[in-house]
């Protein structure tokens, strides 16, 4: 039996559930944004690190930026936004499972570089010194975290209270 809740921004922005779970359509989008239009109900509690995002943003993201496309675990994902049209480029957690990327959201699925990639339905990453497209993005909310590895898991699902990862298909 599956347990993770599948959220596809992608196309209509369906939800599947399962494991005793309703399925619970989306609500037709009544904004002028996209990615806003997905039900929210079954995600969870905010991430403990949502309050620090700014302090990450200005000081630790500088730093991180200088080996995140070189060193395993990490990398610089490259975006679009949504509505400026401007490039971004920030340093993240990105694990390799077969022909996919994933990305624990940290700070959640609430966050603009997730609404710009899903908006976009791709962005680039730049790990172990290659380029890498990635497209078809889907949040998977599985408070198990099953889809990263094991010795990352235990933070992340207690420390951190992440339930959520964006899951990307190599183009």
């Amino acid at each position: 039996m599956e347990a993770a809740v599948h959220i596809n921004h992608v196309c209509g922005a369906s939800v599947r559930a399962s494991n005793r779970r309703a399925v619970r359509p989306a609500r037709a989008m009544q904004q002028s944004d996209p990615v806003k239009s997905h039900d929210t109900s079954a995600m969870s509690a905010t991430p403990r690190l949502w309050h620090a995002r700014s302090l990450v943003r200005r000081f630790v993201n500088p730093v991180t930026r200088v080996f995140a496309g070189w060193l395993p675990g990490f990398a610089i994902l490259t975006h679009i936004g949504r509505r400026s049209g401007r490039t971004y480029a920030i340093p993240i957690n990105a694990f390799r499972r077969g022909d996919r990327y994933i990305f624990a959201l940290t700070y959640g699925s609430n966050t603009d570089w997730v609404k710009n990639v899903l908006a976009a339905g791709q962005c680039r990453i730049r790990t172990r010194g290659r380029s890498v497209r990635l497209i078809e993005p889907e949040v998977v909310v599985d408070p198990r975290l099953r889809e990263l590895p094991r010795l990352v898991r235990p933070f992340l699902a207690r420390v951190d209270r992440v339930t959520e990862v964006l899951r990307m298909r190599i183009a």
